[in-house]
């Protein structure tokens, strides 16, 4: 089987700082095309081969000029004038029992926009800006299934190698791999299914990310889900980032030396939740086409 598909998106983007004044306008057009191959041998093997083209706009938050400052020499802002970034995608990828999948892809991203920091004497400006082009490539393994009717499992990975080209600013060119992990396990611990354990585990190697390399990330979160009253009655216990491993800290490549840094902002959570449904579920809703 094949498709594919092509997509026009026009943007105009208005902004209004009350602070400063300061007013922007900027607008962009631009074709997405699509196209997808998949081919099904039998029942058990499933090849595809996937190309499109993407486009990734920056968070309100990245064009916000407002400034945040930390002190008189240190602070944070926006650029109004931030432009999408666009992404060429192409992956191939294969199937096996609908449990089992590979896919191993290129991507090829063009004006990509990270956040930078600008010295300048006693001065230390954080903004955002559209400074480096980028290649990767890698491997996606994902794995589901059920075990003992009870446990239910969602294994995945992610290996990569990325290279990035900087054109504006004194950010460093850069290159190397990338991990990521994720184990997701619900675990029933009676037969019907009513209570359930939750165990999942996120993690990220030291990895790199444009002129950034990130140290150790991770994030294991538990809890209960229980289904009690004839299922009338959910709830929900979850204590996230048990071992405080969600911490940003790593190194910002510079051409004129590297910046260091090491945040913690708190993601343990204790999460309590209870819904009752009530009511005679039996009855049958009209039927609507929408």
């Amino acid at each position: 089987s094949a498709k594919a598909g092509l997509r026009y998106e026009y943007s105009m983007v208005n902004g209004n700082s009350l602070t400063s004044g300061q007013q922007t306008e900027t607008s962009y057009g631009k074709f997405f095309p699509t196209a997808y191959i998949s081919y099904k041998s039998n029942e058990n093997h499933t090849f595809s081969l996937n190309y499109s083209k993407r486009i990734n706009r920056p968070g309100f938050r990245a064009i916000n000029p407002y400034r945040w400052y930390n002190n008189i020499n240190s602070y944070f802002t926006g650029n109004p004038f931030l432009q999408p970034s666009i992404n060429h995608n192409f992956e191939f990828s294969y199937v096996y029992k609908g449990k089992l999948s590979a896919s191993a892809y290129f991507q090829r991203k063009l004006n990509a926009s990270d956040q930078i920091v600008i010295l300048e004497g006693e001065n230390k400006t954080s903004t955002f800006a559209n400074f480096y082009n980028a290649s990767s490539m890698g491997l996606s393994l994902n794995y589901s299934d059920t075990f003992f009717r009870l446990w239910e499992a969602n294994y995945s990975g992610d290996i990569s190698y990325m290279e990035t080209q900087v054109f504006v600013t004194d950010a460093a060119s850069r290159k190397g791999s990338g991990y990521e992990f994720n184990f997701q396990n619900n675990i029933s611990l009676n037969k019907s299914k009513t209570v359930q354990l939750i165990l999942n585990y996120w993690m990220r190697l030291p990895s790199n990310s444009g002129n950034v390399r990130w140290d150790y990330l991770g994030n294991f979160t538990t809890g209960l889900k229980m289904n009690l009253m004839d299922k009338n009655l959910q709830l929900n216990i979850f204590i996230s980032d048990i071992f405080k491993q969600s911490k940003s800290k790593g190194q910002i490549y510079y051409t004129t030396g590297t910046h260091y840094f090491n945040n913690y902002y708190d993601a343990r959570r204790l999460n309590l939740s209870a819904t009752y449904t009530f009511g005679n579920k039996k009855i049958k809703g009209a039927d609507r086409n929408v």
